[in-house]
């Protein structure tokens, strides 16, 4: 069994659908509103990266302070 510090729940998974989830319906929102779907594609292209960045410095932050202790 993991470490509780490291083990995701199933409600973590759960909610990183829901966020999932919003994140594509508010993309399909912004490609109808503008008519364009390639506006729709760019700002669910820059919600991922927007997401990825701040998740990758937490998971770096993570892994360097188990390998220290």
């Amino acid at each position: 069994m993991p470490e509780r510090s490291s083990f995701f729940s199933r409600k973590f998974y759960a909610l990183l659908a829901v966020f999932a989830a919003a994140l594509v319906v508010a993309g399909v929102v912004a490609a109808v509103g503008d008519g364009d779907a390639s506006s729709g594609l760019g700002f669910v292209t820059g919600g991922i990266v927007g997401a990825a960045i701040p998740a990758a410095a937490a998971w770096t932050y993570q892994r360097r302070r188990t390998r220290r202790s």
